[in-house]
């Protein structure tokens, strides 16, 4: 047998066994992005309700942090702070 032969042979036993894998490889991959595909139409709807309640909840607390803030800064709430402050500091030097 010359070599010529066997390289031939072992050639269409490499494409005998690698082209059904291939194909199988494909084939699955075909059938994964059909399932993601179906899987966004369905849960799209979903998806984007999640997302629109995210965003409402989002916006709320960014508005309560703003409250928060105002009350923190403002000047009353200093002047009471300082007051405070300054009772129990002139408390405990009575003691």
């Amino acid at each position: 047998m010359n070599m010529g032969w066997v390289a031939a042979i072992a050639l269409a036993g490499t494409f005998g066994v690698l082209m059904p894998l291939i194909i199988g490889w494909f084939s699955l991959q075909e059938k994964k992005l059909k399932l993601q595909r179906e899987l966004a139409q369905q849960g799209g709807g979903d998806l984007r309700r999640e997302l629109d309640q995210t965003r409402a909840e989002m916006e709320r607390l960014r508005d309560r942090v703003g409250v928060l803030e105002r009350i923190a800064t403002s000047e009353d709430r200093r002047v009471a702070d300082e007051i405070d402050r300054l009772s129990r500091s002139s408390s405990s030097a009575s003691l």
